[in-house]
């Protein structure tokens, strides 16, 4: 039984590449004797068959094809084993009599789910300009393969070229080389494992990963499942052949269609997967781009397979502060308007507005749970590289349990594999948060120079660089999360819920920062940074003066008369963080003050009105003695009833809609009880106000006046 979870790791904008097109016309399957499965659509000309155990498709698959009056295609041995069978339907129904038989099957159609740094590969924290992040700590992916099923792959460019393996690529289409004719998979592929420190174009979350590119579709975004049968049959073979150098431990399918989820006995692509997976490949697919239910999109709603559904992510940084785009379509964190969603989802990750490698050397922006996938399966590279020994279970467990929630901390804080009660991606109606995957590591005169004080425990020290990643630091929020009164020094730790992983041990814990900005979580652990690549450089200074700076600059280039430099301060870095909520935080209050003082018009016109309208009633109670003092709160009344109503009103419909803005919120609740109070004690005051004004002229009437004016 699948686990339902909920974490984050994510229509071409030129052409509105949403590739994941609707459902094609498919055979009805129906049930012949035996349990075979016999087709029954006349449309169909293109079938996967398989044989019973101990038949040789090889030897027996094109006499046994003539004879039912059709022709042979690829044959599998692997992933299944059984042939494509090419032929019509009264054909394939005759082949399906056939004893050694066990299933014949229609084969579907397939379609593509349609040097900077890209936000999505900084918000997953594998790249990122001023967080330590899975590069600097030496994660590259190195040592691992990433299989590419789609449109194939742009075999000269730039980009991507230094880390292409096309020996063990495979045309699954026509023959010849995997060469990419339509775009998509080249997208995917820069996205998973683009070269870095080239000086061109985008860094791939896996930069050091091999690609190994297949192609199952066509130049036009289209193949069928034997097509996709075929590279999963590839992959099953290099696994189970007894060379470990050649072994494609991760594959991506940013592809799909509607279909049946079957079992891993249909004799179909789920029963290849499930062999696949079997003989160790880790499968990563897209959710679909049709804003439904993923349970029936194929093959990403087989339990197998790792789902990803896309978020929006707009500056590469937790916390939601990136604002909106496209009339409110593209707004940060939160679930793209196009994306699948629903319980079959594993994981989700950036996929609106990702730019990455195209076709021709070049490079394109991109939307679509395709290009979220290739984000995942890049970070499953990582974590294979370091572990080639773990399972593909246990790499999608390690992948769910580390991700992060919408509330900024990991999946597994609560004790439970998943994002349940960690907050709900915006947009997302299926009830689960799927989580996303940051990395931290510092060095040891980190907390130093920025001023963090150790509040128990030890810093690190450059003998702790003796091992890998023996110690770790942990925040105060970190000790109160998950060791609440208790001291955190001395306890051992699993890396990220691998279990036979080596342990780390805490040796301190230090005061909390706000490193994913000012709503971010605070809850955070340091393990020591060994191994960079790059790395920011910190400097505490007495003062910035032209003087210093340049001569952090001559030191700097001592090391390296070619490195890049950008300069920030603390001061600019904590004022662009607050930027866009201050921008917001404005605009809203500008909003708000005028539909105050629209509401406050409002009152005062229909009481004025009012007033108008009662003249010569509120004329005959003064002539009989009433009090111009009562005059004046009859009128207030009325007009505070109609203000305290729609103050109620208002009240409900704000705790409905505050979600909204709750990622532009910190320091203080969605729902903070004086905010509320002091709206309602300001609006009720305004109107106070707008009702006084016509019930002070009420009261000034003259009463025969009033009453001979009708």
């Amino acid at each position: 039984m699948r686990r339902t979870r909920g974490r984050f790791l994510g229509i071409a904008v030129a052409a509105t590449l949403v590739l994941t097109l609707g459902p094609s016309p498919a055979a009805s399957v129906g049930s012949e004797a035996g349990g075979r499965s016999a087709p029954q659509a006349d449309a169909v000309r293109s079938w996967i068959v398989t044989f019973r155990a101990g038949v040789d498709p090889a030897t027996q698959g094109r006499d046994i094809a003539r004879a039912a009056g059709g022709t042979v295609g690829a044959i599998f041995r692997y992933a299944l084993n059984g042939f494509v069978f090419k032929g019509s339907a009264a054909a394939a129904a005759a082949l399906a009599r056939v004893d050694v038989v066990r299933t014949v099957v229609a084969d579907r159609p397939v379609h593509a789910v349609a040097e900077t740094l890209p936000p999505g590969i900084r918000r997953i924290d594998a790249s990122h300009p001023t967080q330590p992040d899975a590069h600097d700590s030496g994660f590259t992916g190195a040592g691992s393969r990433i299989a590419i099923l789609d449109t194939g792959v742009d075999l000269d460019h730039p980009d991507l070229v230094a880390n292409l393996d096309t020996s063990l690529g495979l045309n699954c289409m026509t023959g010849g080389p995997p060469q990419d004719g339509h775009g998509h998979g080249t997208h995917v592929a820069g996205i998973a494992a683009a070269v870095t420190g080239n000086n061109l174009g985008v860094i791939g979350v896996a930069p050091a990963a091999r690609i190994v590119p297949f192609k199952v579709l066509d130049d036009t975004g289209e193949g069928e499942w034997s097509n996709l049968i075929c590279a999963v049959e590839e992959l099953t073979r290099l696994a189970l052949d007894g060379d470990p150098s050649n072994d494609i431990r991760v594959a991506n399918m940013s592809l799909g269609d509607v279909g049946s989820v079957g079992s891993c006995q249909d004799g179909g692509i789920r029963e290849a997967i499930c062999n696949s997976v079997a003989a160790g490949v880790t499968y990563v697919a897209a959710a679909g781009n049709s804003t439904v239910d993923a349970a029936t999109f194929i093959p990403a709603a087989f339990p197998e397979v790792i789902a990803v559904s896309a978020m929006v992510d707009r500056d590469g940084e937790p916390g939601g502060l990136g604002g909106c785009a496209f009339l409110f379509l593209y707004c940060d964190d939160t679930l793209a308007f196009f994306s699948n969603y629903g319980t079959v989802v594993d994981l989700t990750a950036p996929g609106a507005q990702i730019y990455s490698t195209w076709n021709g050397g070049g490079y394109q922006t991109a939307d679509g749970t395709s290009m979220a996938s290739p984000h995942v399966a890049g970070v499953a590279a990582l974590v294979r590289a370091a572990r080639p020994s773990l399972a593909p279970a246990d790499v999608q467990d390690l992948l769910e349990a580390t991700g992060e929630c919408p509330n900024g901390q990991w999946a597994d804080a609560g004790g439970s594999p998943d994002c349940g009660g960690q907050g709900q991606w915006t947009n997302d109606p299926d009830g689960q948060a799927e989580p996303t995957v940051p990395w931290y590591s510092v060095s040891p005169t980190y907390f130093e120079t920025l001023g963090i004080r150790i509040v128990e425990g030890r810093n690190f020290t450059d003998a702790d660089t003796a091992d890998a990643f023996p110690y770790v630091i942990v925040s105060e929020s970190w000790a109160r999360e998950f060791v609440p009164g208790e001291s955190a020094v001395g306890r051992q730790l699993v890396q990220g819920g691998c279990y036979d992983c080596p342990r780390t041990t805490i040796i301190g814990v230090v005061e909390d920062i706000r490193n994913l900005g000012p709503s971010g979580s605070m809850v955070a652990a340091y393990g020591l940074l060994t191994g960079a690549s790059s790395m920011e450089v910190l400097a505490r200074l007495r003062s910035v003066t032209p003087a210093v700076m340049e001569a952090l600059r001559r030191e700097l280039r001592a090391l390296d008369p070619e490195l890049p430099l950008v300069e920030s301060t603390v001061t600019e870095r904590v004022e662009s963080s607050v930027a866009d909520p201050m921008r917001w935080a404005a605009v809203l209050t500008a909003f708000g003050a005028c539909g105050m003082g629209l509401a406050a018009l409002g009152v005062f016109g229909l009481m004025a009105y009012s007033v108008r309208q009662r003249r010569r009633e509120l004329g005959v109670r003064l002539a009989l003695g009433a009090q111009p003092s009562s005059v004046t709160r009859l009128v207030m009344t009325r007009g505070m009833r109609y203000a305290a109503l729609g103050s109620a009103i208002g009240l409900g419909v704000s705790l409905l809609l505050v979600s909204r803005i709750r990622t532009m919120l910190f320091g203080v609740s969605p729902t903070d009880p004086a905010t509320f109070i002091g709206v309602g004690v300001l609006l009720l005051g305004s109107a106070l106000l707008a009702s006084w004004i016509p019930g002070r002229r009420a009261a000034q009437i003259r009463p025969m006046e009033a009453i001979g004016a009708e």
